[in-house]
């Protein structure tokens, strides 16, 4: 039979039947998607956010329990961390679309974040993994210290945790890559009560990267405990052996530290002598001393070195007034010379106003010394770079160094202004086994400004060997070290010999029943001659029990108790005085 030609073949039937299907299932889907704009415009839309997003995965920060916790940093940390649970947006989704699209300004992003996580209850910002938060990608934000940061980014949001209500105590920044502390040089500006501080896990690798936050610009003051596992710095430290010397150089930074690395830091105090009654009156009844029992002599050099000693000085100190090139040949190749500007007036020179009546003494100014080269260790803050860059090594550095020092004028005539102890020793690697070491105390004019100034320099020499520029020169000795210490005037009086007065406070108890009743003057109070009592010290001793003297108002006597108390580190000193001074007694002040 023949088909008609109005009738489909069966599969052309079912086929039109499938399309017709289908172009009702699209109709039907098209009036689901109906909006305000077309279907069109809003796949139009969405497609360039579509690329933008850099991962559809959007997380939802859940905020902590706020539950207070007790135990170690690492412990309410670990307790109080943000959880982050994943939930996949899709994408293209209007949610996302719209927050992508919002132009709030930049430091309220931060607040955001900052905002989210900070637990009020715990006083505790959990600032760990900056990078890998929800806020911050959904913001396309830049983690402070990371590739493309501006530097404001870690200020920013100090700034913010700053105004947080109650303000944070304990701050986490664990797992940021940190490969410096820079970002955390404005922490203590905007935090400064801040007690507890996690850095684990980032990658400070030398003790210089944690300089921006334990200089003394920096240093966090009320810190008392720090996390710096998993850091380079730490673990390379334990690796070596050098544990104790990695938890002296943190306590060194941070005074007020009691816990590193969740171990507790030995305190070491000095103990604040304490007057009884009893001891009061039985001090009281003792006679009081004037002098101490042993007097100031003059310098000490032995008889078979006093005429090189007096050549060698009086030479010495020619060449570096008047041509400081020709000292050259004078210093060893492998010779070293380090100078230290020492800033702080010596109590003894403002008890007796030298600074103020000398004529010249204000226009005196340690700027061209500094920028000589100044190796003064309080200053580099306990950066070993700064101060191996200090230490001046061989001919041509020191040389340079001596070049750029201001101009002097050493007045030899006057030998009351200098003292100069001397002393051989004996068996040392040195050619003929023997090296003599010098130490000089005195006085120089700054020619500029024809201000006074005093010094303190020391010198190791060994004999010449034939043939070397030394000898050539006609110097009998080479200079191995050298050290100069350029400070402001105190007068020669340290080592004038005599009686060695000390200090006394006058008592008004009647004079002994023998005597004749009569009107007396009142004695006044002897200043002490500080260099004088601290003479058997070694020079950077001396130097910091001024300066604590200085800081603190102490008695030279219990300023050397403070110090010794703490390691000779003036910083842990300083410290430890602030949590004793009340309970000191009136006599470790001075009047």
């Amino acid at each position: 039979m023949n088909s008609s030609p109005s009738t489909p073949a069966p599969r052309s039937a079912r086929h039109a039947f499938r399309n017709a299907v289908r172009g009702v299932l699209d109709q039907d889907e098209k009036m689901k998607d109906v909006a305000p704009s077309s279907s069109h415009t809003a796949r139009r839309s969405a497609a360039p956010y579509s690329k933008r997003v850099a991962n559809p995965d959007a997380m939802q920060v859940e905020r902590p329990s706020g539950a207070r916790t007790n135990g170690s940093l690492s412990s309410r940390i670990g307790s109080s961390r943000l959880s982050v649970t994943g939930r996949v947006a899709r994408v293209g989704d209007p949610r996302v679309i719209a927050a992508s699209s919002s132009r709030m300004p930049a430091h309220e992003m931060w607040r955001e974040f900052v905002k989210s996580r900070y637990n009020p209850q715990a006083r505790f910002l959990d600032l760990s993994r900056i990078s890998e938060d929800a806020i911050v990608k959904k913001h396309r934000l830049i983690a402070p210290g990371q590739p493309g940061s501006t530097g404001k980014e870690a200020p920013t949001i100090f700034k913010l945790a700053g105004q947080l209500k109650p303000e944070p105590l304990t701050i986490s920044l664990a797992n940021n890559g940190l490969t410096s502390s820079m970002p955390l040089a404005t922490l203590q500006h905007y935090l400064p009560g801040i007690r507890n501080l996690s850095l684990e896990n980032n990658e400070l690798k030398t003790w210089k990267d944690i300089d921006a936050f334990s200089s003394r610009k920096g240093r966090l003051l009320k810190l008392r405990e720090l996390i710096l596992i998993g850091n380079p710095l730490r673990e390379v430290e334990y690796q070596h052996g050098r544990g104790e010397r990695y938890t002296s150089e943190i306590a060194r930074r941070f005074p007020s530290l009691e816990i590193l690395d969740g171990n507790t830091i030995a305190k070491i105090t000095f103990d604040a002598p304490s007057t009884s009654k009893a001891e009061a009156a039985a001090a009281a009844a003792l006679p009081e001393a004037r002098s101490f029992p042993v007097g100031v002599n003059p310098g000490v050099v032995p008889p078979e070195v006093q005429s090189l000693v007096g050549e060698f000085l009086t030479r010495f100190f020619n060449y570096f007034d008047t041509s400081r090139a020709s000292l050259a040949p004078i210093y060893a190749p492998e010779a070293t010379f380090s100078f230290s500007a020492n800033t702080t007036i010596p109590q003894r020179a403002r008890v007796m106003g030298l600074h103020a009546t000398l004529p010249n003494q204000r226009k005196l100014d340690f700027a061209k010394w500094l920028q000589a080269g100044s190796r003064n260790l309080s200053r580099v803050g306990g950066r070993l770079e700064a101060a191996m860059e200090a230490l001046h090594m061989g001919t041509a550095q020191i040389g340079e160094v001596l070049a750029a020092m201001p101009a002097t004028r050493h007045d030899l005539g006057k030998p009351s202004d200098f003292v100069v102890d001397a002393c051989t020793v004996m068996g040392a690697p040195a050619p003929g086994g023997v090296l003599l070491m010098i130490s000089v105390h005195g006085q120089f004019t700054e020619v500029e400004v024809e201000g006074v100034r005093s010094f303190d320099r020391s010198f190791v020499l060994a004999p010449s060997t034939e043939g070397s520029p030394a000898q050539q020169a006609g110097w009998p000795v080479v200079i191995l070290s050298d050290q100069l210490v350029v400070r402001h005037f105190s007068s020669p009086d340290a080592w004038t010999p005599g009686p060695l007065k000390v200090q006394f406070e006058p008592t008004n108890a009647p004079p002994p029943p023998t005597q004749i009743p009569q009107q007396l003057p009142v004695a006044q109070p002897v200043a002490v001659p500080v260099d004088a009592i601290l003479a058997s010290l070694p020079e950077h001793q001396r130097v910091l029990v001024m300066e604590v003297s200085a800081r603190t108002g102490l008695v030279t006597q219990y300023a050397g108790q403070c110090l010794e108390g703490n390691g000779w580190d003036l910083g842990r000193a300083l410290a430890n005085f602030e949590q004793v001074k009340a309970q000191l007694p009136r006599e470790a002040f001075a009047r």
